[in-house]
């Protein structure tokens, strides 16, 4: 893709070398659980990138972070050396503060973080109302679809990760998604997580189809 990001994005896109946008693109490199609408802006010639929780909503997600400096009228950026590095550094851990976000119907439009217990700042934002898995037919999804598409998802690894590596205890996505496709329409997205895997791996089962709580769940079988 490297040199030729603009000709890819514009197949997706359905602008250039395809008859209509792809509807989904699985992407890796960062590794993160992520979803984006891609869609091209003609009055600037330009893409737009919108973020939302378009295939299921999860319960948690990435922290979010606040910056709780007083504004103070025009500020100027100046020549930054060695000298200044120190100083930034304290500046940035003592101005921003890290939020845990929480996605409940109950949340407020505009709603302010909260400090709780033991200092930890959270906020709560509202679900994505039209998700695909909340479509009820087929004839839904694929309007769903014309209205989305190209979505673009990321997956968190099965193996190795940030979250293993990070101290900042950011929510565990690692897992994998779960596809279902029928009649010529993908209809569900399922996010399925290491944990529920392995909750539901622990068990016993009679092989019946059991759901697994992840971001919004997904199915397993195990015969």
């Amino acid at each position: 893709m490297r040199g030729y990001r603009d000709n890819l994005l514009k197949m997706i896109a359905g602008l250039e070398h395809a008859a209509r946008p792809a509807d989904l693109i699985l992407s890796g490199h960062v590794h993160k659980n992520f979803e984006c609408r891609l869609f091209w802006e003609p009055s600037v010639s330009k893409f737009r990138i919108a973020h939302e929780f378009y295939t299921e909503n999860p319960a948690v997600y990435y922290h979010s972070y606040d910056s709780i400096l007083e504004g103070d009228g025009k500020f100027n950026v100046p020549s930054i050396n060695s000298s200044h590095i120190g100083y930034l550094e304290n500046l940035s851990k003592s101005s921003i503060r890290r939020l845990h976000v929480q996605v409940t119907e109950e949340a407020e439009i505009n709603e302010a973080p909260q400090e709780g217990g033991s200092g930890v700042w959270s906020i709560r934002t509202k679900p994505y109302p039209m998700t695909l898995n909340s479509q009820q037919n087929r004839a839904r999804c694929e309007w769903w679809w014309q209205q989305v598409r190209p979505l673009l998802i990321q997956t968190a690894p099965l193996g190795p990760s940030d979250y293993l590596r990070s101290s900042e205890h950011q929510p565990d996505f690692r897992g994998c998604r779960v596809v279902t496709a029928e009649d010529d329409i993908i209809q569900k997205v399922n996010y399925v997580t290491l944990v529920g895997i392995n909750e539901y791996l622990s068990q016993s089962h009679d092989g019946t189809v059991s759901p697994l709580v992840a971001g919004g769940g997904g199915m397993l079988r195990r015969d």
